[in-house]
Order: C-alpha cells, then structure tokens, then sequence
C-alpha cells in the first residue's frame, strides 16, 4: 500500500477525531490529517491526543473560494501536492459497520482494515474511484457492492486518472464530491461503492468541520452549481428533515437528487467503452 494516502480532513476537531479512533492502528501508517494554516497552533494537539505522525496543514493562500477551512480546496490542494497514486479522502466524524448475517452491525477495527483493503484492492484492478457506502440506505442493497452510484463521506481516487482528464475537486464549495464522480462517470468511468461494509456520522452538520462554514445559502449555491454543471443529471429540490440540521433554523433545506448510474450510461454510451474495457 505504498501508493496509497488516507488522508483525513479537519477543523475544529483537535480533540474529537472520532473516524481516527475507529481505524486500525495499521492503517495510521498511510493516514494523514489535513488541518488549515490558521488552525497551526493546534498543529501538535492533534498529534498529542491521537497516534498519528503525519499532520499537515494547508497555507490560506490555495483558498479559491473566500472562506477558511473549505474541504474542497483541501481536498485539490492534497492530491496535486501528495506524491501517491491513490488516495482516499475521509470525513473527519465518522463510525464504521459491517454486515454480519445481513445486519449491519458496528465495525471492529480487523473490519476497518478489511473495508479499506476493499477499497484499494478494487483501484488496484483498475477502477478510477471507489467508495464505502452510507449508513442511509445500505439496507435497500443486498449486494457486497454496486457500481455507478452514489458515494459519499468515504471517496478513493486513481489520480492519474482524475489529472488525465484535468478534473478538479474543487470546482464547488460543497458538493464537489459528487461534482467529480459526475464527471468520472460521465467520461465512462464507473466507480465502485461497497455496500459489505458502511459508514455513518453521529448526526449531520455537527460541530466543527463543515458546519463552520456550510450555511443554508451556501448548500443552495452549490446544488444550483452542481445543476449547473451537469444539467442532464442533476435535480434541484427542497427536502425537508424531522428536525433540523445541528446549526440550521429551518428542517427545509435546497438539495439535489441525482441520476447517477443515467450519467454512466451516457458516458459508457459516449466513449463507446464498458466496465470491462476501462479495467
């Protein structure tokens, strides 16, 4: 797994590193965490509190969109200066479950081990990106895994692939995740989502990381940008929540709704390739 980076963003987390207490000590030997340059003073917190070596902080000045501590910048800024072919980005918040006897139940870190270890064998053989699935709907798919289809929280990338076709993962504040699986998929690349293992977060929008700076008006911002940029697959809509969103006043919120596996077929479709001939 020399060429691999996990690579963890944070803000505002120095003490609740929750994904990196449910990973397998082994897997600290490819895990970075990515903290922002006005967070510097934190810098040795973060070391201190958790086993991890690797802490790296991002200069202000690669911000393209104006505010600190936005992931999307992070996440551009990591994979053009990290010197690895495959990286994973995970959510800084995050429990683990796998399914034993069809429930999923919680992950132990042997499974943590094993779920990454899925996720690198599969961009080893050629998939350009992969995912572990969410909690939110991994009972509606019986399979061990799906390609073309949504992913989240937890995102592999074959780099080489991503700067062939000079994609960014930057191009949205929010969002961008599902930004440039479109664009993968759209280009015939399928990605591959495990569905034996799951990720989930204790509740959305929680202290730190992305609730600092995502904000009603920004969330409509960037649905209406990612409509934006792939028109034919993307769907603009108010959902509404039980409740609301850790930092929100309203449980209505701008969102989207996508055609994920409509967008690989208009790739495959496109580019005249099949999963078989892109692996």
């Amino acid at each position: 797994m020399k060429d691999l980076a996990i690579c963890i963003l944070t803000r505002g987390r120095a003490d609740r590193q929750i994904t990196l207490a449910n990973l397998h000590p082994h897997l600290l030997n490819y895990t970075h965490l990515v903290i922002d340059e006005d967070e510097k003073d934190d810098h040795i917190k973060y070391k201190r509190n958790y086993v991890v070596d690797d802490v790296w902080y991002m200069p202000r000045k690669f911000l393209t969109h104006n505010f600190d501590g936005n992931f999307s910048d992070k996440k551009d800024w990591i994979a053009r200066r990290i010197k690895k072919r495959y990286i994973i980005f995970v959510d800084d918040d995050l429990k683990f479950d796998a399914r034993v006897g069809g429930k999923l139940v919680k992950a132990n870190q042997i499974q943590t081990w094993k779920a990454f270890n899925l996720l690198y064998k599969y961009l080893k053989e050629g998939f350009a990106h992969v995912a572990l699935s969410a909690r939110e709907g991994n009972n509606r798919v019986e399979e061990d895994y799906r390609d073309a289809t949504r992913a989240m929280r937890v995102c592999g990338f074959d780099l080489n692939v991503v700067f062939k076709h000079n994609l960014s993962f930057n191009r949205l504040p929010l969002m961008a995740d599902f930004d440039i699986t479109l664009s993968l998929l759209e280009l015939g690349y399928p990605n591959r989502v495990i569905y034996k293992y799951a990720n989930g977060q204790r509740k959305s929008n929680d202290d730190g990381g992305c609730s600092l700076y995502r904000t009603p008006e920004l969330m409509t911002a960037a649905a209406e940008g990612l409509y934006k940029l792939h028109p034919q697959f993307v769907k603009v809509e108010e959902k509404t929540t039980s409740k609301p969103w850790a930092g929100f006043d309203t449980n209505v919120r701008t969102d989207v709704t996508v055609a994920w596996r409509k967008a690989f077929e208009f790739g495959k479709n496109k580019t005249k390739k099949g999963i078989k001939d892109l692996l």
